[in-house]
């Protein structure tokens, strides 16, 4: 498995990898007290990865870079919030667009972060979603997958 990616701003402890022991909690108690996180998959250029980053420290969120290695491990997993499964390192191609994960953040929060990224200029990104119970199980290919039928299917929408 190759490594889950580079976290762009983290605390301290976080970044030293010393955690806070903590009893087992569900998967959906996991989601709700797990550290605001934006997962970024297909951000190739560097200097859009740190513009985003910028505009969303205010916020205390933590960002994390996606490498396309991990792209068959669950969101879950890639998130810290479910054990490591053995998943075969993805080695085809790149998604065809940028995706953005929200998890961990409330209403306020993702309106915040959404109006953080329109004032800093940062293009529309249309693959996005937040974790759900439901999604977290699935791996970045399958919310591509899922991301990119609805984005087609609405794009057909306008054009009627």
């Amino acid at each position: 498995m190759g490594k889950q990616g580079d976290v762009l701003f983290a605390s301290p402890q976080e970044r030293e990898g010393k955690q806070k022991e903590r009893p087992p909690a569900s998967c959906l108690e996991r989601i709700v007290d797990m550290k605001p996180t934006v997962l970024l998959f297909a951000f190739n250029d560097a200097d859009k990865r740190e513009k985003i980053a910028r505009a969303l420290l205010p916020l205390g969120l933590r960002i994390k870079k996606i490498n396309k290695s991990d792209y068959r491990q669950p969101l879950g997993v890639l998130l810290g919030i479910a054990a490591a499964e053995a998943a075969a390192e993805y080695h085809g191609p790149d998604l065809p667009h940028e995706m953005m994960l929200i998890a961990g953040c409330d209403d306020p929060q993702i309106h915040d972060l959404l109006d953080a990224l329109r004032k800093a200029g940062i293009p529309k990104i249309h693959h996005k979603a937040v974790l759900t119970e439901n999604n977290q199980y699935w791996n970045a290919l399958e919310l591509y997958a899922e991301l990119n039928q609805e984005y087609e299917y609405f794009r057909r929408q306008e054009g009627k």
